[in-house]
């Protein structure tokens, strides 16, 4: 893919992650608007913890799914070998989930539907994503987006204004089905050249397993980070201040379009490409992500405060630093994500172990320092923290290592050579 084809797609993809996001806003909108700060925590609450479920089952499908399908997709016996023993992985790990997270939930006193139910949704919905993305099928992953939130405004819309449910449980159910909606249509009516078999061969499951630890290990580092100020903020604040920080947060996630369209696109091009040609890219997608995110910022805090004080009242604004803090962390956040991608198409997936190893240290060790005492900004200022130390291990290992002998790297991890 040239660099024309490339930032097209991108452009593409941001636009209809745009739409999609918008819709998701809709549904964060109308929750926040009808519902008390408290309740809207519980939301942010149960969503963190389906999300730290899905630990296992969400990287596996989303990113080591997509490598494989992507190195394969133009050998279909291979592709049905390999994929035969990803999916027996995959149901594992699922299974494994469950398994324990069930009994522990019952044992503890905080079981709920609702948690399972979005844990479902979320691992159905990016294994496909993994799937369609190593096709580099970008307009069925536009379809999820786009497809899961509109059904789950539509439906919330009619709880709310129509049905008037006075509690925010079955929004909540509404939210982890609407990840099945659409996949359920897109398997119908407009199949991938990929059946689902578990048949597996017990060498090639070994070596996938193993040959995936470093990159999984990256990826469960990366749940934790995404969630553990949420946790930290349920844990040491009030309920209600945790619905102040997850809208907050979720409005934030407008800094993860412009990444959001280019890491469609980015991980399975460079898979594919010479070094040179995969480093030009890198640089081009990290300089626009950034320099197009920092302009945002600037135009997105100067109408936060009559947005949320207009529409949202003033119990959700507590000052223009704490979404300053939450957008810049945002914004570096997907910086590092881009990095990411970088850095496993060039086998140095170690790198970014390491990196994200700090980075959960650094937001548990400034959460719990700040939060008590600050509450949200002081989760915020975790987050951000999180993030700055992360991008500073990725520029010390590369400082360090710039000067070493090595062989040649090829754009796709050896690691995933499963012969």
């Amino acid at each position: 893919m040239n660099k024309v084809s490339f930032f097209k797609s991108s452009v593409i993809n941001s636009a209809g992650l745009t739409l999609a996001r918008a819709l998701g806003f809709a549904f964060t909108f109308v929750l926040a608007a009808n519902y008390p700060t408290d309740e809207y925590g519980y939301v942010s609450f149960v969503i963190a913890q389906a999300s730290l479920l899905a630990i296992l089952v969400q990287p596996f499908g989303q990113t080591l799914i997509s490598l494989y399908v992507s190195k394969n997709r133009e050998n279909p016996d291979e592709l049905k070998e390999v994929m035969g023993t990803a999916w027996f992985l995959w149901l594992m790990l699922f299974t494994l989930t469950l398994l324990v997270s069930v009994p522990l939930l019952l044992a503890t006193g905080n079981f709920s539907w609702e948690v399972i139910v979005v844990f479902l949704g979320i691992s159905v919905f990016y294994t496909y994503q993994g799937v369609a993305g190593g096709f580099l099928s970008s307009w069925r992953v536009l379809t999820m987006y786009l497809g899961s939130n509109l059904f789950q405004i539509l439906v919330v819309a009619i709880l709310v204004f129509v049905v008037r449910v006075d509690t925010v449980l079955p929004n909540i159910f509404v939210y982890g089905l609407s990840y099945f909606v659409p996949l359920l249509i897109l398997i119908i009516f407009f199949p991938l050249p990929l059946r689902i078999s578990f048949k597996y061969d017990a060498k090639r499951l070994k070596d996938m397993f193993v040959a995936s630890l470093p990159l999984f290990l990256s990826q469960i580092l990366y749940v934790l980070i995404q969630w553990l100020d949420v946790f930290l903020i349920e844990h040491y604040a009030t309920r209600s201040e945790l619905g102040v920080y997850g809208f907050t947060k979720t409005l934030s996630s407008l800094f993860a379009l412009i990444p959001g369209g280019i890491g469609l696109v980015l991980l399975p091009t460079i898979a594919a490409m010479t070094r040179s040609d995969g480093r030009k890219h890198f640089i081009m997608s990290l300089s626009v992500a950034l320099v197009a995110n920092m302009i945002f910022l600037v135009a997105y805090l100067l109408v936060y405060p009559w947005f949320v004080t207009t529409f949202f009242g003033e119990e959700y604004f507590i000052g223009l630093l704490f979404p300053a803090l939450l957008g810049l962390a945002t914004i570096l956040m997907h910086s590092h994500g881009i990095i990411f991608m970088m850095v496993i198409s060039s086998g140095r997936t170690h790198w970014d172990t390491m990196s994200r190893i700090v980075m959960v240290a650094t937001i548990l060790v400034v959460g719990i320092w700040l939060v008590p005492i600050y509450g949200p900004i002081g989760g915020a200022v975790a987050l951000l923290s999180s993030v700055l130390s992360g991008i500073l291990v990725y520029g010390l290992v590369w400082l360090f290592s710039a000067h070493e002998k090595r062989a040649p790297v090829s754009w796709f991890p050896k690691t995933h050579e499963l012969e």
